[in-house]
């Protein structure tokens, strides 16, 4: 058995060259936009993957991995049952942040912002482009619910499968839905050597600016540099 302290002796040296201002791109989403799109060139596994942290009005936090789905201009947009638990959450306190943690490059991008619901035309959109047997998982999942077993599951996804049976495209659940969350913080941390890291992070110049469509813009931020 390894001693109790065995994790102290793991340690990874970060031998990357390091993040500087003048590497940036002018505007945070399309500096995101260039990670992940280095992210998934390097084949690592579900580069999508995000950490999302909601608190509940009494101020209780939880945190969950789920897959962002969409990146533009406006934020981040990701898709869930919305009588769930984080669904819950949200409702109760926009307030939410996120996190990418790409471990292979050495590199985190953590984002504050506010969280709302997106059109229902976008939702079905993108539900369309989902795998059938995904849809009728959407339909099947009562998200967050206590069940007896797994096999309430797997008998609900069989009766969807008759009922939806003779049905070419699947609709989205009335319960299910997608989420923007629009950002006003959004930090680029490379690991360095030493673990003196890099972390610059791009603010909203002014928070009324929140929600607008200058989210674009390189003049709706600024850069600050924090220490590590």
């Amino acid at each position: 058995m390894k001693d109790a302290n065995w994790l102290n002796d793991l340690r990874v040296s970060y031998e990357t060259r390091g993040l500087h201002e003048s590497q940036l791109l002018p505007t945070p989403m399309q500096q995101f936009q260039s990670w992940l799109t280095e992210a998934i060139e390097a084949e690592l596994p579900e580069p999508n993957a995000m950490v999302l942290a909601t608190a509940s009005s009494t101020a209780q936090p939880k945190t969950r991995t789920v897959l962002c789905k969409l990146v533009d201009e406006r934020g981040f947009v990701f898709f869930s049952n919305t009588q769930s638990a984080k669904a819950e959450a949200m409702s109760q306190n926009p307030q939410v942040a996120i996190s990418f943690l790409w471990l292979q490059l050495h590199r985190q991008v953590q984002i504050i912002g506010e969280v709302e619901q997106v059109s229902r035309v976008e939702t079905e959109e993108y539900f369309a482009t989902r795998a059938r047997s995904s849809q009728i998982g959407a339909w099947a999942s009562p998200q967050s619910e206590t069940i007896t077993s797994r096999d309430v599951i797997a008998n609900r996804v069989n009766e969807l499968e008759a009922e939806f049976k003779d049905v070419d495209q699947i609709p989205a659940p009335p319960f299910w839905g997608g989420y923007l969350v629009r950002p006003s913080s959004v930090e680029f941390w490379q690991g360095a050597r030493s673990r003196l890291h890099d972390r610059l992070r791009f603010e909203l110049a002014d928070p009324g600016f929140m929600g607008r469509s200058v989210l674009n813009r390189a003049d709706a931020w600024v850069v600050n540099r924090v220490a590590p």
